[in-house]
């Protein structure tokens, strides 16, 4: 899970900083959207258990584009903390959808 984390020394950070060259410090908007948004689409990933289960591959479709771009819009436009982290948890929960 540290792999798709999104804090300052993590490797999609990195990436994404490297890409933009800057962001270094989390101060670049661009460099945390998409760093969440990569994030948000692994983090996705792990619903693949449900799909294949259930067979909801329409769902399973849907649940990877809305973690994408949920996490994404969360990282670029919430700057507290604590209501960042339980927006991305509600993100998470609705791996139930699949």
């Amino acid at each position: 899970m540290s792999l798709f984390s999104y804090g300052l020394s993590a490797p999609p950070h990195k990436f994404w900083v490297w890409v933009f060259n800057d962001g270094e410090a989390g101060d670049d908007v661009a460099v945390e959207m998409f760093t969440r948004g990569t994030c948000g689409f692994f983090w996705a990933l792990a619903a693949l258990a449900f799909a294949f289960v259930t067979g909801n591959w329409a769902g399973m479709i849907g649940y990877i584009l809305f973690m994408t771009f949920a996490n994404a819009f969360i990282g670029g436009t919430v700057e507290d903390v604590e209501v960042s982290e339980r927006l991305v948890g509600a993100c998470v929960a609705l791996a139930l959808l699949v």
